[in-house]
């Protein structure tokens, strides 16, 4: 009996020992994975600087995205800095209840003054930063430049883009968008003149360009590039004087970047965003640009308009350029809520005086064109000019899409883009393929604001149209021509062809093969699965598929699909494709 209380002593206390080392192992083995996490975490490929001493940027800071969820706002212990200052603080309850489902992952951009001044300090402090594992990106605060062809000195009397992007159409019903505003990044705003101080909302103006936010009260505009802007997009209309804006009442914000020669730093434009961010500022506008030599150029930027929850709008560039092959900032950022302008003339050809003086262009980076030929709008002190470039036509843009958030206040970023891009007045003439704007940007055409109101008053319904289809997709039609791809949903009966398993999309019937090459069963096609089907039918022979072609032979042209994914068009065809030496070949393979 001893003993026996002994031998069962001993087997507990070995049975406590192996629940011990279980135990012990389950930890380890998630502390593994966790680190395992964290390693895959830290192993992102960053991007790094190629910043060199004769590039422009600031020799008193550096500019540093961190990685997604990184914050080290007071951790930079390898170098010696005065201050960091969270350029990017976004509400991130934004970015959590955000309706679009485009917004990237929130990543923190910081701005690190050093104690050092210097060019050579500041790569020295990239170099130090980079090596920090939780630093996405650290580079210089580069020197950006308005996109601007300053007024020539030649008077018009009439505003020709007016009817050219049928505005007087959209007046008949909507001219005012006092409800929206709109912040103009820029030289600043004359807030004295005569068609403009009815239009400001004085207690949003900030100027961003001495590296601080600073309160201005009624702007200024030691330029002129921000007030010509400004008079596009909402000079007060039907007042007896000056020139009309695409609003006749809107507010307009001065977020002054440029300093009075038209140039400033990243850094203010990425503050200017920030504070539109904290206001609700639905629509920006900057008519400026720099071009990349460099691939980092646009990474501080690019998140900060990535973390914007508007609308961006941006000029695309005024050197003749093919953006496709040579990266201009910003508009060659890839967002769907920034919006990407050129500049056509009066005749709907891409605006061109000069190689060095004329629109750029790209058919995959630039989304629209709008007029910026010759644009009569107000100028500091009272008086009018016309001016052309990109500068001028991504206002008008900016003025279009305030009406039509105006229209409809729930319009997302995305949406108004959608809008826009969806309406244009396809132009597909031109003197050469550089002028002919269908072939030059992505939407192909000019921006049309009254069919942009349409498409916004539109109630599209998408009927059964299904003009392209393919394995994953299909493609549904509005009477207004619009459209969008749907994922196949998998319905219907399962049909497996010596392994092979076949179904139809319940609503455009295309036939969709759901096993892999060796017969196994894709997961999903699209957003649907094959496991949704009510039955299945197994064919293991040429008997058995000619007995089941006879029962569906009606409908034969939907079902099923051949190695190309095209419909059989006849009987013939089908046994043509699965013959005895396909079921000699499959037969043994077993669907799953």
């Amino acid at each position: 009996m001893n003993r026996y209380l002994i031998n069962k002593k001993v087997m507990c206390f070995l049975l406590s020992i192996v629940f011990f080392l279980v135990v012990v192992s389950f930890i380890e083995g998630a502390n593994d994975s966790k680190v395992f996490a964290l390693s895959e975490e830290q192993s992102l490929q960053k991007v790094y600087s190629n910043a060199t001493l004769s590039d422009k940027f600031s020799s008193e800071r550096v500019l540093v995205v961190m990685k997604e969820g990184a914050d080290l706002k007071n951790a930079f212990n390898e170098i010696e800095y005065s201050s960091v200052d969270d350029i990017s603080a976004v509400n991130i309850k934004k970015v959590a209840n955000s309706k679009d489902s485009s917004v990237k992952d929130f990543r923190q951009v910081l701005s690190v003054e050093l104690k050092d001044k210097g060019k050579q300090n500041v790569l020295d402090a990239i170099e130090e930063l980079e090596q920090l594992d939780e630093v996405y990106y650290a580079g210089p605060d580069y020197v950006i430049s308005v996109a601007s062809t300053m007024p020539d000195d030649s008077y018009i009397e009439e505003q020709w883009a007016i009817d050219k992007i049928e505005l007087p159409e959209v007046w008949d019903t909507l001219t005012s968008a006092n409800t929206v505003i709109v912040g103009i990044m820029d030289t600043g705003i004359d807030g004295d003149h005569s068609d403009l101080t009815n239009r400001i909302n004085v207690s949003l103006c900030r100027d961003f360009t001495s590296g601080e936010e600073v309160v201005t009260g009624t702007p200024d505009d030691p330029h002129g590039h921000g007030t010509h802007v400004a008079g596009i997009i909402g000079a007060e209309a039907d007042n007896g004087i000056g020139v009309s804006g695409v609003c006749w009442d809107v507010q307009l914000v001065s977020l002054r970047v440029f300093d009075k020669r038209g140039y400033g730093y990243s850094s203010s434009v990425v503050k200017a965003i920030n504070f539109a961010n904290e206001q609700n500022i639905p629509i920006l506008n900057l008519s400026g640009r720099w071009y990349s030599y460099a691939s980092e150029y646009n990474v501080a930027l690019d998140t900060a308009i990535k973390n914007y929850f508007g609308l961006f709008v941006c000029a695309a560039g005024n050197e003749g350029k093919n953006n496709d092959t040579v990266e201009v900032y910003p508009a060659n950022i890839d967002s769907p809520n920034l919006i990407s302008v050129a500049a056509s003339d009066i005749n709907d050809e891409r605006w061109y005086e000069l190689y060095e003086k004329s629109s750029n262009y790209g058919k995959t980076t630039v989304d629209l064109f709008a007029p910026g030929a010759g644009i009569y709008s107000t100028l500091p002190n009272n008086r009018y000019g016309t001016s052309s470039g990109t500068s001028m036509a991504a206002p008008y843009v900016a003025g279009v899409a305030a009406l039509l958030l105006s229209y409809n206040p729930k319009l997302t970023a995305v949406e108004l883009k959608e809008s826009i891009m969806n309406s244009v007045d396809v132009i597909d003439v031109g003197w050469n393929n550089s002028t002919n704007l269908a072939s030059v940007c992505v939407s192909g055409g000019r921006l049309n604001a009254y069919k942009a109101l349409q498409y916004v008053q539109h109630e599209h319904s998408y009927t059964k149209k299904y003009v392209y289809v393919n394995n994953n997709r299909h493609n549904a039609y509005c009477s207004c021509g619009d459209f969008k791809w749907e994922s196949h949903t998998v319905g219907g009966k399962t049909i497996i062809i010596g392994g092979q398993r076949y179904a139809n999309c319940v609503f455009c019937n295309h036939s969709i093969n759901l096993s892999s090459g060796s017969g196994q069963l894709i997961t999903s096609i699209g957003s649907t699965t094959g496991e949704s089907c009510d039955g299945i039918i197994y064919i293991t022979s040429v008997e058995e598929l000619e007995k089941y072609l006879a029962t569906v032979k009606p409908e034969l042209n939907q079902f099923p699909t051949n190695n190309s994914g095209q419909h059989f068009e006849k009987y013939e065809e089908v046994l043509a494709c699965f013959n005895d030496e396909f079921f000699e070949k499959y037969s043994l393979i077993t669907a799953v």
